[in-house]
C-alpha cells in the first residue's frame, strides 16, 4: 500500500469513528430524553423502534418507566436490566432477546409481548396482566428468582 492510499485510510478511519461517536452520544441524549419525557407525564411511546436500545439509568440515576406505552414498539435486543415497568403497556411488543432481568413488572399488560429467548432472571412479573397470552415464554432464561403468576410456569420446549 503506498502513502496515499495509507492516508485516505486514516482518513476514512477517522470520519468512521467520529460518526460513531457523534451517534453514541445522540443514542445517549435519546435514552436521556426519553426518561425527561416520562418525568414531565409522556408515556406515549407506542409503536417506536428500540431495537438495541440500552436503558440502564436515567439521567438522575433513576430507573422508572412506571405506565410507558411501549406497546406494538420493537424493544428487541434492548437492555432493560433492573427497569421498573409497573403498569406499562408492553401489548404486542417485540421483546425478542431483550435483557428484562432484575425488571419490576407488576400489573404490565402484556398481551401479545413477544419474549422470545428475552433474558427474565430476577423479573417480578407476579402481577403481570395476560402472562398467557404473551409469546415465547417458553424459549425464555429464567431462574429460581424470577416471580411468575401464581399457578404459571412457562412451559419448557
Amino acid at each position: 500500500m503506498n502513502r496515499k492510499q495509507k492516508l485516505i485510510n486514516e482518513i476514512a478511519n477517522l470520519v468512521v469513528q467520529k460518526l460513531l461517536n457523534e451517534s453514541y452520544r445522540k443514542f445517549d441524549r435519546d435514552v436521556q430524553d426519553i426518561f425527561d419525557d416520562v418525568r414531565e407525564g409522556e408515556k406515549d411511546f407506542s409503536g417506536l423502534d428500540f431495537s438495541g436500545l440500552v436503558f440502564t439509568r436515567g439521567p438522575y440515576g433513576d430507573n422508572y418507566l412506571a405506565g410507558i406505552d411501549f406497546s406494538r414498539s420493537n424493544l428487541s435486543g434492548a437492555k432493560l436490566k433492573g427497569i421498573e415497568l409497573t403498569y406499562a403497556n408492553l401489548e404486542g411488543a417485540d421483546l425478542t432477546g431483550a435483557d428484562l432481568s432484575d425488571t419490576g413488572m407488576f400489573e404490565a399488560k402484556l398481551k401479545g409481548a413477544i419474549f422470545t429467548k428475552a433474558n427474565l432472571k430476577g423479573a417480578d412479573l407476579e402481577d403481570a396482566e395476560d402472562i398467557d397470552k404473551a409469546i415465547g415464554l417458553d424459549t425464555v432464561e429464567y431462574d429460581e428468582r424470577t416471580v411468575w403468576p401464581i399457578g404459571f410456569k412457562p412451559k419448557k420446549v
